[in-house]
């Protein structure tokens, strides 16, 4: 049997947006950004409303890390050496989960938040010999991410 998860409502996004701004905070602080493809636009994904409503509405399980994932992340430069190195240092993934969207681009999920921890754990894995690994993910049904992404403004 699945749990359905149910997305929020309408209006969710802008008004996390809002109380925000109203304690002094910049709307883009934590987005992540996936550039325009086709005729989808360049989106921004707001990863701290994206925090709060998984932490009431979604259990983190266990992304495995594949080598294929950890070569295309960095492949694509969407990590620095400095803060995955941070991450290696201190030898464990991190308490927060990483956020994971499912079917971005169709048949492809997308980590929204965590690459750093995701290649670190890793690199780490494949220096200790280790196989089966995985971090700790929140999983973003398709019908649930796109409510908490705004058009890039031009």
């Amino acid at each position: 049997m699945f749990n359905v998860i149910a997305a929020p409502e309408d209006g969710w996004l802008d008004n996390f947006i809002a109380s925000a701004e109203a304690r002094g905070e910049d709307k883009n602080w934590g987005a992540y950004e996936l550039a325009a493809e086709g005729d989808r636009p360049t989106l921004l994904f707001c990863i701290p409303a994206m925090r709060v409503w998984a932490e009431k509405f979604l259990v983190p399980a266990t992304l495995v890390i594949t080598p294929h994932r950890v070569e295309e992340i960095t492949k694509n430069n969407k990590i620095t050496e400095k803060a995955m190195m941070a991450v290696m240092s201190r030898g464990a993934p991190k308490d927060v989960p990483c956020i994971l969207c499912r079917d971005v681009k169709p048949g492809s999920d997308q980590i929204i938040d965590g690459n750093h921890t995701y290649v670190a754990m890793g690199k780490l894995g494949a220096l200790m010999g280790m196989e089966n690994i995985g971090v700790r993910a929140y999983e973003f049904p398709a019908h649930v991410w796109p409510h908490f992404c705004v058009a890039k403004a031009t």
